[in-house]
Parts: C-alpha cells; structure tokens; sequence
C-alpha cells in the first residue's frame, strides 16, 4: 500500500511539473501560417533568450525609409 501510494504521488508530481509545459502559448495565437510574408533586409541584431530567440532587420520600406 505504501508503494503505491509512493508511485502515485510521484506521478502526480511529475504532472504538476509538466504544467507550465501545457500553458506555452500556441504558434497560431500569434502567426497565420496560411498568410505567410517574405522580408528581405539585414539582420542587426540577433538576441538568444531563454526560451525564445528574436531576430532584428532592417528592411527597406516602400518610401525609402529603413525599419528596423
């Protein structure tokens, strides 16, 4: 009895653990990937962070301007 219990209580740790796993925001919150766009610039800065990594470009607007 005691084991199982044992077994029982690590499971359901090893499940809490994993929630925060569950709750990472989907790709599709934020991106259509039925509406896909292509930038062509350079890249100025490039930022690894955990978890996400971030590209910065400078792109030429259609009036000329670089944005970043």
């Amino acid at each position: 009895m005691k084991t199982r219990l044992i077994a029982l209580l690590t499971v359901a740790g090893l499940l809490l653990a994993a929630a925060p796993v569950w709750a990472h925001h989907a790709f599709a919150a934020e991106f259509d990937q039925n509406k896909p766009i292509k930038v062509r610039g350079s890249v100025v800065k490039w930022e690894l962070t955990n978890p996400h990594s971030w590209n910065h470009i400078a792109v030429k607007s259609t009036d000329g301007k670089v944005v970043t």
